[in-house]
Formats: structure tokens, C-alpha cells, sequence
């Protein structure tokens, strides 16, 4: 099996995991539904105040989707990273 397989098997199964406990506990489902739309919400916002803007056109969406979703993630490393290791 090559390095690169066996490196990404471990994500394979977290991944797996994760999958799992957000099909089988609606509880969990629906707090990473609301955080994730919390943080497309908020960063919708942001970018309206940012560039004064109060309508939105597509490529608005699309930088407030991709922010909104680097938020999301960057706020779950913080919450979820291992204690004792670098920010």
C-alpha cells in the first residue's frame, strides 16, 4: 500500500465516523446545519457592510458562500484540535 493511501486512511475513517453520527443523531445533524447557515449568515453581513451593499449578485454569493464556509471550518479546528498542540 502506498504512503499516500495509508496517510489518508485515517481521514477516510474520521470522515466515516462523521458521517455516521450526523445520519443516525438528529440532535448533531441539526447543530452543524445551524452553525454552518450561522456562519453564512454572519458572513453575509460582514460582506454587506464591508462593501455597502444591499442587493447581491452572483459573484457576491459566491465570495460569501466561500467565506462563510472557511469560518465554519477555521471555527471547527479551533473547537476541535487536540489539546497540547500549535495553533
Amino acid at each position: 500500500m502506498s504512503k499516500l493511501i495509508k496517510q489518508r486512511a485515517p481521514v477516510s475513517e474520521a470522515m466515516g465516523a462523521l458521517a455516521k453520527v450526523l445520519d443516525r443523531d438528529v440532535g448533531v445533524f441539526l447543530a452543524w446545519q445551524s452553525k454552518i447557515a450561522e456562519s453564512m449568515v454572519i458572513a453575509e453581513n460582514q460582506y454587506k457592510k464591508r462593501w455597502s451593499k444591499t442587493t447581491l449578485n452572483k459573484q457576491d454569493r459566491m465570495i460569501i458562500a466561500n467565506n462563510g464556509a472557511m469560518d465554519f471550518l477555521n471555527e471547527f479546528i479551533i473547537q476541535h484540535k487536540p489539546k497540547g498542540t500549535k495553533q
